[in-house]
């Protein structure tokens, strides 16, 4: 029998699949869900929160229209968030970075490590942005594939920004020279 608390926990892992440096700490931190309604049926393993849904746990925050769990027999096959958009936000674990992402659609495939975003998806982490109608995250061999909307100007958008320039190590101050001993006499 699957229990309520388990299919929570199965969300989590679409904010796993997300590349970044993320706080480890979040998966230790209680969850919690507001929705306008709940439908959990144990014999599918189908959980499903609908309606101004909110999902938080430690820094991790997603809101949605929806978010579906599909967990037969206890086993996370996937988990489909949908919303106008779909919102998912954690701390980077570098100081002052989140990492937000926000699609029409997202859907995290467990047995792949595949994250799936589509409909206007956009992944900002930092100063640096990913945009497009497609992106997909392959987490088991991280990579990243994207795609603009099929039309003649639907082209990806990236950015990225350079790193800061490394810190010149410290110099030594400087010391007053010593008089050489008999110099001058």
């Amino acid at each position: 029998m699957m229990s309520a608390s388990r299919c929570l926990l199965a969300v989590l892992l679409l904010g796993l699949a997300l590349p970044a440096a993320a706080l480890e700490s979040d998966a230790h931190q209680p969850i919690h869900i507001k929705a306008d309604r709940v439908r959990l049926n144990e014999k599918t393993g189908i959980s499903e929160y609908l309606g101004a849904v909110r999902l938080s746990q430690g820094s991790i925050v997603i809101t949605a229209d929806s978010i579906v769990v599909h967990q037969p027999q206890g086993r996370l096959q996937k988990i489909l968030v949908t919303g106008r958009p779909a919102r998912f936000r954690q701390d980077s674990g570098v100081a002052g970075q989140l990492i937000d992402a926000q699609a029409a659609r997202m859907e995290y495939l467990a047995g792949e490590e595949r994250l799936f975003l589509s409909g206007k998806a956009l992944v900002i982490q930092g100063p640096n942005q990913f945009a497009g109608e497609y992106i997909e995250f392959d987490t088991r061999n991280s990579t990243v594939t994207a795609q603009g909307a099929e039309n003649p100007r639907g082209q990806v958008d990236v950015t990225i920004q350079p790193a800061p320039p490394a810190e010149a190590p410290a110099a030594a101050p400087a010391t007053p020279a010593e008089p050489v001993s008999g110099a001058g006499q």
